[in-house]
């Protein structure tokens, strides 16, 4: 994760952001977390946002465990077709109650809140260094892991 954040400029961000709200906006955002209201989304939306994280991981774990012809078997819930993995991950439900909540919600702060994550959302993509993320792939982020499974005595090549 840390490889993807550093591929955006932060500076860029804050400026989109301000562009769109002034430059106040990205510290109004920050500042709008500490909300109660805005936090009870924010606990809704992180088993989706975890999810999301564990699902790119696993993933590309996988592709390079594939591309580097290393034998160990598929945990990806896709890849290996099991249906309770795929049952419990939390992204489906999540969303659903973070929709709910977007819906039911009249707290000016949490539109506020909204509003500002959607900007900032925008600003992020916008920061994003795609050059760099198109020549990205599992040994980006996997390079070398052979090493540290075999130290774990999980070996097979």
């Amino acid at each position: 994760m840390e490889t993807i954040i550093k591929n955006v400029d932060v500076r860029r961000a804050e400026s989109k952001i301000a562009e769109h709200d002034g430059l106040k906006a990205a510290g109004e955002l920050m500042r709008l977390r500490g909300d109660p209201t805005v936090k009870k989304y924010l606990a809704l939306e992180r088993p989706a946002r975890l999810a999301r994280v564990i699902g790119f991981v696993v993933e590309n774990f996988d592709r390079y465990v594939l591309l580097n012809r290393i034998k160990l078997k598929s945990f990806s819930p896709v890849a290996t077709g099991n249906d309770e993995l795929m049952r419990i991950n939390p992204t489906e439900a999540a969303e659903e109650a973070m929709e709910k909540f977007v819906n039911d919600n009249k707290s000016r702060q949490f539109k506020r809140f909204y509003e500002l994550s959607e900007v900032a959302g925008t600003a992020f993509i916008e920061a994003f260094n795609r050059e760099v993320a198109l020549k990205w792939g599992p040994n980006t982020f996997f390079r070398g892991v052979e090493n540290d499974l075999a130290e774990i005595c999980v070996t097979g090549r």
